[in-house]
């Protein structure tokens, strides 16, 4: 990847991802922000750094179009070029709205806030997807025996130079397994989104009142014995039962969140993670580069999502590919 403008942007996510975990730390506890002069909480919790990078990441998506450099803005040449019968993508969708809303005194719809929406579905919506996959690549490269298991009911499943479609998962359950283990073993979200209580409740001896915001522990619950036997181990046939057919546990597994406010991309995610690790395992084999062991701890920059670290691995293309 020697894309100069695709390695600005994926810098300038990374930025976002460290200052967010700063930024959080106030809005867990907005009482500091009460207790500390303005231009303390500015150094210490990042906020201006957070402006600094909203600012590039704006004046990058306006410069140019995601992936592809062009010379026109990226708003500008969709709104040229908008078919209203026929939109395109979200921007499309968000250039007509703004133009139905147009007279609306209560209108929100803007160009920033078009650029901040496209800022969201890249963090939340691809970010989480490639942190996962990434460790799915890490998981595999340490533990090959896993890996060939992988590769063996891909290759049952799937002649060479076929690819994989979402009919194919009931047939290739120990990869749904190795999917789902990285799920758990990595707890991408440690912490989930936040809630706020909506009333006074008691829960679990503890009383909470109303706006307090709430916070899970998916890491916690994702190696909580009671749900998991050897928990700290990766061990993808946890998900089989004793046919080797695939069975999801609804107790003890919450990578995606839980409840009405639970992850609006599970669905997207998952079918971009079985698709995506087939695809991959079905040519290429990853393993630790010679004389190095692949550091599975979490990257301490970031620190609401486990992030992997950035680190070297060998791929190797496999035999007939």
């Amino acid at each position: 990847m020697d894309n100069p403008r695709l390695l600005e942007f994926e810098n300038l996510i990374r930025e976002m991802e460290a200052s967010i975990a700063h930024l959080a730390i106030p809005d867990i506890f907005p009482w500091i922000m009460y207790l500390l002069p303005g231009s303390l909480t500015g150094r210490i919790f990042h906020l201006d750094l957070q402006k600094k990078t909203i600012h590039k990441f704006l004046n990058y998506f306006n410069g140019v179009r995601v992936f592809i450099t062009l010379p026109q803005k990226e708003i500008e040449e969709h709104r040229a070029t908008l078919d209203r019968d026929d939109p395109r993508d979200l921007i499309d969708g968000y250039l007509m709205m703004m133009e139905e809303k147009a007279d609306d005194p209560n209108n929100t719809f803007s160009e920033k806030d078009l650029a901040i929406l496209v800022l969201d579905l890249f963090l939340a919506g691809s970010e989480t997807t490639t942190n996962t996959l990434t460790w799915l690549f890490y998981y595999l490269a340490t533990y090959p025996e896993v890996q060939q298991k992988m590769q063996a009911e891909i290759d049952e499943v799937l002649p060479k130079g076929t690819l994989a479609t979402l009919d194919n998962k009931l047939r290739m359950p120990y990869t749904e397994a190795v999917i789902h283990e990285t799920l758990r073993k990595s707890s991408l979200a440690a912490t989930g989104a936040q809630h706020v209580a909506t009333r006074d409740t008691q829960l679990g001896g503890y009383y909470i009142p109303k706006g307090t915001i709430v916070m899970g522990a998916q890491e916690t619950v994702h190696h909580d014995l009671r749900y998991w036997d050897r928990p700290d181990k990766f061990l993808p046939e946890r998900w089989l039962d004793q046919q080797g057919k695939f069975t999801t546990k609804k107790e003890g597994f919450l990578p995606f969140g839980v409840g009405k406010r639970s992850c609006l991309g599970e669905a997207l995610a998952r079918m971009e993670l079985f698709i995506f690790s087939t695809t991959v395992f079905q040519s290429l084999t990853f393993s630790q580069p010679p004389g190095k062991r692949i550091d599975l701890r979490y990257e301490p920059k970031v620190i609401f999502t486990h992030n992997p670290k950035i680190q070297d691995v060998l791929i190797t293309v496999r035999p007939g590919f």
